[in-house]
């Protein structure tokens, strides 16, 4: 193989020389690679870039046409560095990594079975600018909430740099040390950025934090009662609403898992009293539990109290819902005869229908197919006049 010395002004030679240790070759020095091709194309990239891949140009050629072109890339820095082979560069392209210092690449080339790389490439220079590093050194935004001016320092290891703050919230300001205050509360990402503005080369650093802040929407009261009709009806108030895009009604059986079962739009904003209310028609026998999950026009959002209401229907309805988890079908399978024909209702976690069927008097069994559910947890309900039950079960693939 060759070795390659820089020349003395600074640009990369190869020098022809064999490596004295490599073995002599099995084949004649004539049959392998006499010329190494060609590859493109120097480049200048920012400090930490990926610079472009290194294409080939020409496919590296002569010696015995019948045996296939081994190549071998190499790299160095120069004026730091030697020549050395890179693990694993072996094909006619080769995609450098992202680099932090000038690097010099050449691809050497053989025939299939020699030992030698007689055949070389150009010389291409990857020249990497000088860029800054940002460094974010202090923000302090605990226990502050929205409207509170926070503080934010920054540097960069480049004592010239232009340092520039981007606060997510569609504002900007330039500086080491700036202040700013959020309109609102929640989860904030602010970014410095610093710029090298000789070659416009940049660097970027993070930092992530919750700022508090009043809710959107200040309830007055929630609370629920069952009705003679077997339904529960929920009721609440809002003292005031700030930009109260709407509220999602989320019930639970276990006062745990919360599925959505209804929606109500919010008023924007006001500083008037609002009453709302909800009919949840489809309770269950025994504690229904129930929350508010209020959203605001931003996309945050904030959850009530869970309140918990109890209702019991004259006669009960006693099954075994399997498999669960499923994957093919479901199957309710009741205790004892029922004299009346069961409404049998399933929803996902959407509170969209998905399935809906009447079950026959005196029916001991009801298989459904469920193999065109998507994976996910489903609802399941059923209800005549005179009892209503709901139960979960999740449906899976595999």
């Amino acid at each position: 193989m060759y070795l390659f010395t820089p020349y003395a002004k600074g640009r990369l030679r190869p020098t022809f020389f064999l490596f004295s240790l490599l073995l002599i070759s099995s084949f004649s020095f004539g049959n392998n690679i006499d010329n190494g091709g060609d590859v493109a194309v120097d480049q200048t990239i920012c400090f930490g870039e990926i610079p472009a891949a290194i294409i080939n140009v020409a496919d590296a050629s002569g010696g015995d046409n019948g045996l296939a072109i081994e190549y071998l890339w190499m790299k160095s820095v120069p004026g730091v560095s030697d020549w050395e082979a890179i693990p694993g560069a072996t094909g006619a392209t080769y995609a450098p990594p992202a680099l932090n210092q000038t690097t010099a690449f050449i691809r050497c080339a053989r025939r299939f079975g020699f030992t030698t790389y007689t055949g070389e490439s150009n010389v291409v220079l990857i020249t990497v600018l000088e860029g800054p590093i940002a460094i974010i050194t202090s923000a302090t935004p605990d226990g502050l909430s929205n409207g509170d001016s926070i503080l934010f320092t920054g540097t960069s290891s480049l004592a010239y740099a232009i340092l520039t703050w981007d606060f997510g919230d569609g504002t900007t300001a330039t500086g080491a040390s700036v202040k700013h205050a959020f309109d609102f509360g929640g989860d904030k990402v602010v970014t410095l950025t610093a710029t090298n503005p000789n070659n416009g080369c940049t660097s970027t650093a993070s930092v992530a934090f919750f700022l508090l802040g009043p809710l959107p929407v200040e309830l007055a009261y929630f609370y629920g009662e069952a009705t003679e009709d077997k339904v529960v009806e929920l009721h609440w108030s809002t003292i005031q609403e700030e930009i109260n895009s709407h509220f999602e009604i989320e019930k639970s059986l276990d006062g745990n898992r919360f599925e959505v079962i209804g929606y109500l739009s919010g008023n924007g904003t006001t500083n008037e009293a609002q009453v709302y209310s909800y009919k949840d028609e489809l309770p269950v026998s025994g504690i229904n539990y129930y929350r508010l999950k209020q959203i605001d026009y931003t996309g945050e959002f904030s959850f009530s109290e869970v309140i918990a209401i109890r209702l019991e229907h004259d006669s009960k309805l006693e099954y075994t819902l399997f498999p669960n988890p499923t994957v093919n079908e479901i199957n309710v399978r009741f205790h004892e005869v029922f004299d009346q024909e069961i409404n049998l209702q399933i929803r996902d976690i959407s509170n969209r229908i998905v399935h809906q069927q009447m079950i026959p008097a005196s029916s001991l069994k009801q298989t459904m197919d469920v193999r065109d559910l998507a994976p996910g947890i489903y609802t399941i309900t059923l209800w005549s006049s005179s009892i209503r039950s709901q139960r979960l079960f999740v449906k899976t693939d595999l």
